[in-house]
């Protein structure tokens, strides 16, 4: 119960805090289906809509089959994107395992104005964690171990992909969630 309550905490205390640095008013890319409106993958570029772009990715359906049961969304599911800056957002979404709350799955998306902004920032975070680097995922990607997570370089967005407990990574549900998404973000 002790960690239920400690990753409860963690995920609330996340979206707090983008809430509170971040101008909460900013505005996404895409509709919530993660399309543009001819049915083509979202561009994760020139927010233009208010609404959560992580959300439209991961959805309850997909997160409860990734987690093998049925989901409770995180109240950050109903927050806009984070504008941090002219052409830079931060989105997140994340569900709970209704079973077990500690077990939770989460899609955090960092878009920078640049691919090379993005790349940067990537790698030195890879480098400050000493992550392990992943392949077969069609983009850059490595992973930490504490916390575990898998992080993904695709374009001008690092992608943050958490499944598991707060002590222990379901990589397999972040990689297939990582594969999911990523043809959908450009």
């Amino acid at each position: 119960m002790k960690q239920t309550k400690q990753r409860t905490l963690m995920l609330c205390l996340l979206s707090g805090l983008i809430s509170l640095t971040w101008n909460t008013w900013g505005k996404s890319p895409v509709s919530a289906a993660g399309t543009d409106d001819k049915g083509r993958p979202a561009k994760a570029a020139k927010p233009s809509a208010s609404i959560n772009f992580a959300t439209g990715l991961l959805s309850s359906a997909l997160a409860q089959q990734l987690l093998g049961g049925e989901v409770l969304p995180s109240p950050s599911n109903t927050y806009r994107d984070a504008k941090t800056g002219n052409t830079t957002w931060v989105s997140n979404a994340s569900f709970l395992l209704k079973e077990n709350p500690a077990v939770s799955l989460g899609l955090l998306i960092r878009h920078e104005e640049s691919a090379a902004s993005a790349r940067a920032r990537y790698e030195k975070a890879r480098k400050d964690s000493k992550g392990s680097l992943v392949n077969g995922l069609g983009a850059p990607a490595y992973r930490t171990s504490k916390p575990p997570e898998l992080n993904v370089l695709k374009g001008a967005n690092w992608i943050v992909i958490t499944a598991g407990t707060s002590e222990k990574a379901n990589n397999g549900a972040e990689e297939k969630l990582a594969k999911a998404v990523l043809p959908k973000i450009k």
